[in-house]
C-alpha cells in the first residue's frame, strides 16, 4: 500500500491576514517537485503526496517567495501558521503615466524603456533595466532587480557605498522612434509610493508629459524616409546621383511629421525667399481656413503622418531660395509651425564647383594685396563650400588669408564672388587654389556629405 503524506497549514502575510490563492509547492529530499496546491480564502492549504516531502515553497507570480524545511511526524506535515513576506516581482518599481501635455489625455501603446546610466572612471555605461507598453490609461509599471544595474561591484565600490540606479526613461512611438526621454529624479516629477501587499521595495511614481503635437518637415529631396533610422543617421550612404538624378528637376517629395492626440488639420505652403516660423503672416491664424497672404499652397489634409511622405512638390518653374512652411492645427485652434529652407536649381549647373577667376596658369601681382575669387559653388544638394590654397612655403592646404562674402560660405554662388584672397604677403612662385563644394544628401543632416573639387594653378609674382 502506497503511503500518503498530508501537508497542511495556513499562510498569513506580515499583517497576519490570510493570503488567498498563493501556490504552495512540495519537494523531496533530492529537490524534485512532488505536489502543489493553492491556499483558500482563509489562507489554508491541504494536499497530499506519495513521496515524503522535505521542503515546501510559496510561489508568487511565478517566483519563489519563501521556503521552509519540514519534519514529518507520522504521515502528517502540519506547518501551522506560516507568516511570510511576499516578495514583489522585483526589488525596484517605477510606476508612471504618459499623457499628452497639451490635452492631458493618456497615451496608449507607447514603449517605455528604463536605462541605468553610470559614469565610471570617465566612461559612460547604459544598462537596460526593463521595457513596458503603456495601457489604455497611459500607465506603465517597470520592475527590475539590483542585479540589472549592478554593473561591476568591485569597480563601483571605490565610488559608492550603496548602489542606486540613475534611471533614464525613453519613450518610443509604435514605429520605434524615440519621442521623449528624461532622467527621472532630475527633470520629471516623482513621488514615493507603496505597493501592497509587498513588504519592502524601492519605488517611485512619475508623470511623463509629452508634447505630442508636432509639425516637422524632415526632408525635401529624393532620399526615401526608410533610409533614416530612429536616431537620425543614415542606414546606407545616400549620395548625390549626378545631374541626371536631380531632386528638384520638376518634382520632389516633402516628408515630415504631422502628429498629435488632438490634431484636426494641416496645410503646406511655400514662398520665395527666407521666412521663419514666427512670421506674422502665419501666426495667429486660429482655426481659420483662410490661407496666409503671400504663400502658395502645396497641399492640405486632416490625416496624421509620422516621418513619412507628405506631398510631391512641383518645382519645375522655381529658381533660387525658397521656404516651405508646415502648419498644424489642434481641435482648439492652436497652431504649430515648422519651416525648411531649400535652394532650387532647375537649370543644370555643370560643374557645381568652378573657379573662373583667377584663371588657371595665370599670373597674379601680389602688389594688389588681395584679389577676388570668382566662380560657381552650387547644386541641388548644396550644403557649403570651402576655399583652400597651398604652395611655396605653405605645402599643406590652408584657408588662412581667405575671407568669404558677408553671407558666408553656406549660401550657394552662381557666377559670383566666392571670397577674397590676401596674397600681399606670400612669396613669389606657383600656387594651387582649390574650391570644394559639399553636398548634403538629407536636409538637416550635414554629417553625410559628398564633395566636388576643382583647382586652378596660378603664379604669384612681385611688381
Amino acid at each position: 500500500m502506497v503511503k500518503k503524506y498530508k501537508i497542511k497549514g495556513r499562510i498569513l502575510g506580515k499583517d497576519k491576514k490570510p493570503l488567498k490563492s498563493l501556490k504552495v509547492k512540495a519537494y523531496d529530499k533530492k529537490g524534485m517537485f512532488i505536489s502543489s496546491a493553492l491556499t483558500d480564502k482563509a489562507g489554508r492549504v491541504e494536499f497530499e503526496s506519495d513521496t515524503e516531502p522535505k521542503l515546501i515553497k510559496t510561489v508568487y507570480k511565478g517566483k519563489i517567495s519563501s521556503t521552509k524545511k519540514v519534519k514529518v511526524v507520522g504521515l502528517i506535515i502540519d506547518f501551522g501558521d506560516w507568516i511570510i513576506c511576499i516578495i514583489p516581482p522585483a526589488e525596484w518599481h517605477i510606476r508612471g503615466i504618459v499623457r499628452d501635455k497639451m490635452s492631458g489625455d493618456p497615451i496608449q501603446g507607447l514603449t517605455v524603456e528604463a536605462w541605468d546610466v553610470d559614469i565610471v572612471d570617465g566612461d559612460t555605461y547604459h544598462d537596460p533595466l526593463k521595457t513596458e507598453i503603456t495601457d489604455a490609461t497611459g500607465e506603465f509599471n517597470i520592475w527590475f532587480d539590483t542585479t540589472a544595474f549592478d554593473r561591476d561591484e568591485s569597480l563601483l565600490e571605490r565610488h559608492f557605498s550603496m548602489f542606486f540606479p540613475d534611471v533614464l526613461l525613453k519613450v518610443k512611438n509604435p514605429q520605434g522612434i524615440v519621442i521623449y526621454e528624461a532622467e527621472v529624479d532630475w527633470n520629471v516629477i516623482g513621488k514615493p509610493h507603496d505597493c501592497p501587499p509587498y513588504c519592502t521595495h524601492k519605488g517611485k511614481e512619475y508623470i511623463l508629459e509629452i508634447d505630442y503635437v508636432t509639425a516637422i518637415i524632415n526632408k525635401i529631396g529624393p532620399v526615401p524616409i526608410a533610409d533614416i533610422n530612429p536616431s537620425g543617421s543614415l542606414q546606407g550612404f545616400a549620395t548625390y546621383g549626378g545631374l541626371n538624378d536631380r531632386p528638384f528637376g520638376g518634382k520632389t517629395t516633402i516628408s515630415g511629421r504631422i502628429w498629435g492626440a488632438k490634431v484636426t488639420k494641416w496645410k503646406l505652403f511655400y514662398t520665395a525667399g527666407f521666412i521663419d516660423s514666427n512670421d506674422s503672416r502665419i501666426t495667429g491664424l486660429g482655426s481659420s481656413d483662410a490661407d496666409p497672404n503671400g504663400f502658395t499652397k502645396i497641399a492640405e489634409g486632416t490625416n496624421k503622418i509620422w516621418d513619412g511622405p507628405i506631398k510631391p512638390w512641383k518645382t519645375g518653374s522655381l529658381e533660387g531660395l525658397h521656404t516651405v512652411i508646415l502648419i498644424v492645427w489642434d481641435d482648439k485652434g492652436n497652431e504649430f509651425h515648422d519651416t525648411q529652407i531649400v535652394f532650387l536649381h532647375n537649370t543644370a549647373i555643370n560643374p557645381p564647383a568652378k573657379i573662373s577667376s583667377p584663371i588657371s596658369c595665370g599670373t597674379l601681382n601680389k602688389a594688389e594685396g588681395s584679389i577676388q575669387i570668382q566662380g560657381t559653388a552650387s547644386d541641388d544638394y548644396f550644403h557649403s563650400y570651402s576655399l583652400l590654397w597651398a604652395g611655396c612655403d605653405q605645402t599643406e592646404l590652408t584657408g588662412t588669408g581667405i575671407t568669404y562674402p558677408s553671407v558666408g560660405n553656406k549660401t550657394p554662388v552662381v557666377n559670383g564672388n566666392l571670397g577674397t584672397w590676401d596674397i600681399g604677403g606670400l612669396k613669389d612662385g606657383p600656387y594651387v587654389l582649390r574650391l570644394s563644394v559639399h553636398d548634403r544628401t538629407i536636409v538637416n543632416d550635414g554629417a553625410s556629405t559628398r564633395s566636388d573639387y576643382t583647382w586652378n594653378t596660378v603664379n604669384i609674382a612681385s611688381g
